[in-house]
């Protein structure tokens, strides 16, 4: 489910204090949707961006989630992990608990798996694609990220899918779909109408082809200096 490009998208050179000039480059990962495998894939991946032929690790990363419908929530939740630790992230409503508080679910720690990450993930640049498809764990991890000013958002507004639902069975042999679980992000803002992006982008088709989209990207990665700066 996860896609990566060694490529450079786009670079240049800038100078540097030690030898003058340094190559600024911009990996590519995306993911097509979330399952038990993806955050390994995504481990790997990363890797191999730190040690791909540009000889030194990537300036700033996208990540691609267009066309993304969701998957496992907890996936995301882990990939969220890998570039915002240990914090809030998610705020769960339960249809079907006594309980009327919500559950918080927080990132987890820096990763200590056996695919530990060179990259300094926690600083680095991080531009997100999305488009109208991107649901439901794809707008978790997107927003998630753009509410703790981790990543920008590029592309189209996300679809709105903030439930859970379950499928019950009917004695006529069909189901019934029963929302159970709503989500808001963890300051408490509901993404029903779907999440926002930074860079309005409505014809991005032609990213591995069009040198413009490309630069537009990468010129707002290499010059923003947080994406809560307005």
């Amino acid at each position: 489910p996860v896609r990566f490009f060694v490529e450079t998208l786009s670079a240049e050179e800038e100078p540097d204090a030690r030898d003058g000039r340094r190559v600024v480059w911009v990996g590519y990962i995306q993911i097509l949707d979330f399952n038990s495998r993806v955050e390994r894939e995504v481990a790997r991946a990363l890797k191999r961006l730190q040690y791909s032929e540009e000889a030194v690790p990537p300036s700033s990363l996208i990540l691609d989630l267009r066309g993304n419908t969701g998957g496992d929530l907890q996936s995301a939740v882990n990939i969220a992990s890998l570039f915002s630790p240990s914090r809030p992230l998610l705020l769960v409503d339960s249809r079907t608990s006594s309980d009327s508080s919500p559950q918080t679910i927080d990132t987890r720690g820096p990763w200590t798996t056996d695919a530990a990450l060179p990259l300094d993930l926690a600083e680095l640049p991080v531009v997100i694609l999305v488009d109208a498809k991107s649901a439901s764990a794809s707008e978790v991890l997107a927003g998630g990220l753009r509410r703790h000013c981790r990543a920008a958002l590029v592309g189209e507004t996300t679809k709105g899918k903030a439930t859970m639902q379950e499928a019950l069975p009917l004695s006529d042999g069909g189901f019934l779909l029963l929302s159970t679980k709503h989500f808001k992000f963890a300051d408490g803002l509901s993404y029903d109408e779907g999440v926002a992006v930074d860079v309005p982008m409505t014809d991005m088709s032609a990213l591995q082809e069009s040198d413009d989209v490309n630069t537009q990207i990468f010129q707002y990665l290499t010059k923003q200096k947080s994406v809560c700066d307005k």
